[in-house]
């Protein structure tokens, strides 16, 4: 004889069974997604290309392929992009499974020159995002800058640089502006389509160090003005290295040296020399021997080395090829602190 099975047992078993079998229809539909979702995708996660070269002031493109391996439409949530990159053109709201989407990345260099890397990041919905870098070098049109260091006021010194055409594309050069104090300007087309220009140091250009622009103007209609910077230093008839004398603890005399010159082979004849503050150098003009091109000044700290930094100036006066120059440099020391600067 069977006997009868409790009704509350039949309900607490028949409601197992429906949890059972939710779980299970859970876990296959989990399963089906990560499957979906894992065992195919969109390719790696991040894509590169080199464009090996391009120039300031110009515009890359790139296609990028994406496409959708999964079973279900992919969805496009968002897109950023670092600097100086983006996407052109819209992109679709989601990928049809097996299908293809091109994803055109642009950059523009308007950097200088030099290494470049940006890239654009696509967001999905319940998928890990896409990286699409470009990379390549940056080359300039035009050099940052040119450079006369130390020449002889008089000297016809020239230098030349290049206004370089964009592939594909010409360039002309309607003017330059710069100052004419200082230089001579000439530029002409070359033969392989690239400007030359050519910068030369006017006679009287004034002494000392310079810096000044060239304001190059072009037909390129991204970047019209090209800026090249131009620096240098003219010697004077009076010259002092080095510029800022250093004292440090235990030099000697005659081991802080002054060197004056003239830049123009000129005799140099020193009439006298001022410090500033006084007290705490020692310079003996009776072992400076005159009239000649070159003069070694032997300079004496007389204060007590210390941890408190005092600076001052030594101007020299003397008479260049029959003129009055003078010369002035910098000179720094460290000190005892409260070291008084009324030394004997």
């Amino acid at each position: 004889m069977i006997s009868k099975i409790p009704r509350n047992v039949s309900r607490r078993f028949g409601l197992g069974l429906a949890v059972v079998g939710l779980l299970i229809l859970a876990m296959g539909l989990f399963l089906a997604r990560r499957d979906n979702r894992t065992s195919r995708g969109v390719g790696p996660p991040e894509q590169t290309f080199d464009f090996v070269r391009g120039w300031t002031g110009d515009e890359l493109t790139h296609r990028f392929t994406l496409r959708n391996e999964f079973t279900s439409p992919l969805r496009i949530k968002d897109v950023l992009s670092s600097c100086g990159c983006t996407v052109a053109g819209a992109l679709p709201e989601a990928v049809p499974p097996d299908a293809t989407v091109q994803i055109p990345v642009t950059v523009n260099l308007d950097q200088g020159a030099g290494a470049f890397s940006s890239s654009v990041t696509v967001l999905f919905e319940d998928h890990d995002p896409v990286r699409f870098r470009i990379t390549g070098d940056v080359v300039a049109q035009v050099p940052d800058r040119i450079e006369f260091p130390n020449v002889r006021r008089g000297e016809r010194i020239q230098k030349e640089f290049f206004v370089k055409a964009l592939p594909g594309r010409a360039i002309t050069v309607k003017s330059i502006e710069y100052d004419s104090a200082c230089f001579d300007v000439h530029f002409e087309r070359s033969s392989e389509g690239d400007w030359r220009v050519e910068v030369s140091l006017t006679e009287n250009i004034p002494y000392g160090f310079f810096e000044k622009r060239l304001n190059v103007k072009t037909d390129d209609a991204k970047a019209p003005e090209k800026i090249v910077m131009v620096n240098g230093h003219v010697y004077r008839r009076l010259e002092a290295e080095p510029w800022s004398l250093y004292l440090r603890s235990g030099d000697k005399v005659g081991k802080n040296t002054l060197r004056i010159f003239s830049a123009y082979d000129e005799p140099v004849v020193i009439n006298r020399i001022e410090v500033e503050p006084q007290g705490y150098l020692s310079i003996d003009l009776s072992e400076i021997s005159p009239g000649r091109e070159e003069i070694e000044v032997p300079v004496d700290f007389k204060g007590k080395y210390g941890t408190e930094l005092i600076r001052g100036t030594i101007k020299v006066h003397a008479q260049v090829g029959g003129l009055d120059q003078s010369v002035e440099v910098d000179w720094f020391a460290l000190v005892r602190v409260g070291e008084s600067s009324s030394k004997s």
